[in-house]
């Protein structure tokens, strides 16, 4: 049999049974090999799709599904767990879990809107009744939404906070999630408690899951004022990824008060703020403030971080205007260094460090502080006080340096304003060294040294220094701890405290008693 040479493929009249030539069946061959070498990445790239979605819609599988086609933007803000469709902006099966869309091929976050999700528990004892809750608006804000309650229950449509009463669950009491889209322009939960009795159902939230990711859609915003946007939520956790809209938002008063179950916060932007009055107040498990958080030009931040026990430390602020520290970071035990922050404008330092963990203080500004009441009480780490700080005009030093356990010594501070030294430095158990200071304006020592480890100079400049003032009647006490016993005082400091407690006129030592009373080591 004579070959037929061509070099083109298989005529297209051959048949099942045919004979082909050698160049026809080699081309044959070759096309084959190409078709199935581009076909063999594509059917394993779906084999892995098809692995990977099979889990997720096993349970779904039944005679009446049908897979929905959406672009990625109109893809269903609310949906259930499990739900299939076909993205046809990326091309690719798309699964919904927990609030957000996620492509199939790599389970990849697609979502372009996101519901403000809440979790709530409605049997925990609140404000409604065990199988209600009531979203905390704010009367007078613009509403204009639509929320899933997840209990079944049709979408219901918002537009107003007046006249709103608690939602009642057809499904009984329990845990709900709850999807809200559309405009929500605030929240704000009441911060006050009457006879221990929380005044809304802010214990009820348990856990914030989305705050939405669109500005002006479904994205929690606030205005000029977040005030006690989430007070007193102490069941809540924070799991959102990104905080609610706060670009112009000034008043950040509250905002996370007694929220005691939050680890950490999302971004907000608080750039705008200027009160930031108990902003992160009793927040016990907030271990750190995010540094992309930059804080605006602050007038107000008493009570800030107060009561931050496990804040492990402060972000930068910008206090210049600031005219009190009243409590800013009291009890925070786990900070070890305190910024630097302007207290140029400051009047009130009274409580702003107490129990704060910090080894050492800045030379801060307190040229116009007149309260220093309780300021660095209780600062068990405090290793020194600083001879720079300015307590000129300080007028109340009331437990100020009580309790500081690891001063050994103290400087010669300027506190001849100061009227009342009640506590003072009470119980700084290993202070030795005092030196001889100006407190003739003082008309309260009340336990100032008390609880002390005074060496005997120390007792005779303190004794000295009470003599200068020429008061009389008053009362105070060395004894306790280790200070040095009367035994072994030096003879000014003998003659010294003669003078204070004889009656008052009577001759003694060249100049008359002064009726005062003094307890001390025997």
């Amino acid at each position: 049999m004579t070959q037929r040479v061509t070099s083109r493929p298989p005529e297209d009249d051959k048949v099942k049974g045919d004979t082909l030539f050698v160049n026809e069946f080699n081309e044959l061959n070759s096309v084959i090999n190409d078709n199935a070498s581009d076909a063999n990445p594509r059917l394993s790239s779906l084999t892995n799709d098809i692995s990977n979605l099979s889990p997720r819609v096993d349970t779904m599988v039944d005679n009446n599904f049908t897979m929905v086609s959406y672009d990625t933007i109109n893809l269903p803000i609310i949906a259930n767990d499990g739900e299939v469709s076909y993205d046809t902006s990326i091309n690719s099966i798309v699964y919904h879990q927990n609030g957000r869309w996620y492509s199939a091929n790599d389970d990849n976050d697609i979502s372009i809107k996101v519901a403000l999700r809440l979790k709530i528990k409605t049997d925990i004892i609140a404000n409604s009744a065990n199988d209600q809750f009531l979203l905390p608006l704010i009367s007078g804000n613009s509403y204009d939404f639509q929320i899933d309650w997840g209990d079944g229950t049709p979408l219901e449509h918002i537009t107003s906070a007046t006249s709103l009463t608690p939602h009642t669950f057809t499904q009984g009491p329990g845990e709900y999630i709850l999807n809200i889209i559309g405009e929500v322009n605030g929240f704000k939960f009441d911060p006050y408690v009457v006879d221990d009795i929380i005044l809304d159902d802010a214990l009820k939230i348990i856990e914030i899951l989305d705050l939405g990711n669109t500005p002006n859609y479904n994205r929690l915003k606030f205005g000029s004022s977040a005030n006690s946007a989430f007070a007193n939520c102490s069941n809540m956790a924070n799991n959102s990824i990104v905080g609610p809209d706060t670009s112009n938002t000034t008043d950040f008063s509250l905002f996370y008060y007694n929220c005691s179950n939050i680890t950490s916060i999302p971004y907000m932007d608080v750039s705008q703020g200027t009160n930031y009055s108990g902003m992160f107040k009793q927040c016990g498990k907030l271990s750190n403030i995010p540094s992309s958080l930059v804080f605006g030009k602050a007038t107000n931040v008493t009570e800030m971080f107060s009561r931050c026990s496990d804040l492990v430390e402060f972000p930068y602020i910008d206090t210049e205007l600031c005219e009190s520290f009243y409590e800013f970071a009291h009890n925070c035990p786990t900070v070890r260094e305190i910024p630097h922050y302007d207290t140029s404008s400051c009047t009130s330092f009274n409580r702003a460090f107490r129990v704060c963990g910090a080894t050492n203080l800045p030379n801060f500004d307190t040229s116009k502080v007149t309260d220093f009441s309780f300021a660095f009480e209780i600062m068990g780490k405090l290793l020194s006080f600083p001879s720079e700080i300015d307590t000129s005009k300080g007028e109340i030093f009331e437990y100020c340096w009580s309790k500081c356990g690891e001063l050994t010594s103290f400087p010669s501070l300027n506190v001849q304003s100061g009227t009342n030294f009640q506590g003072a430095w009470l119980s700084c158990d290993k202070l030795a060294d005092f030196p001889i200071l100006n407190f003739d304006s003082g008309d309260n020592f009340i336990n100032a040294w008390q609880n002390c480890n005074l060496s005997a100079q120390s007792i005779e400049n303190i004794f000295v220094s009470l003599v200068n003032t020429n008061k009389t009647g008053l009362v105070t006490s060395v004894s306790g701890g280790t200070n040095e016993s009367k035994q072994n005082w030096t003879s000014l400091a003998l003659s010294s405290y003669e003078i204070l407690v004889a009656n008052v006129g009577v001759p003694i030592h060249g100049t008359t008693g002064r009726g005062w009373g003094i307890q001390h080591n025997s």
